[in-house]
């Protein structure tokens, strides 16, 4: 397994659920996601347990060389008795609203990749 090094540059994003909201952290080692938070704001007890597991279970993925594809695949789409609607948008569980953060996380990155390639053509 790869070791946690003292500090690590993150991102936290903000996502609502049927539960209150879900803040989602994401550490970055080495320009790639290393670690995750997932901590429910103001609802404690088992849902912020449970948030914190899922957290903590997609960090160990991804220090032993999980894929941030395999984890969304794997939570995306877990549904529960509480969904929220946004917009047009659904948001089905608190695996699914993490789900949606990493989506998010994962096509903001390839989208500035992209720009920094298309940069460096021009040079």
């Amino acid at each position: 397994m790869e070791e946690r090094p003292e500090s690590l540059m993150a991102e936290t994003t903000k996502i609502k659920t049927g539960y209150g909201n879900l803040y989602v952290i994401i550490a970055e080692k080495d320009k790639r996601p290393f670690e995750i938070f997932a901590i429910m704001g103001k609802s404690g007890g088992s849902l912020t347990a449970k948030a914190e597991a899922i957290g903590r279970l997609c960090s160990l993925a991804l220090r032993n060389g999980i894929v941030l594809d395999e984890i969304i695949s794997q939570l995306e789409d877990i549904a529960d008795d509480k969904p929220l609607f946004i917009g047009k948008k659904i948001v089905k569980s608190i695996p699914d609203a993490l789900a949606i953060v990493l989506k998010n996380y994962k096509e903001k990155k390839e989208k500035e990749n992209d720009s920094k390639e298309k940069g460096n053509k021009k040079g």
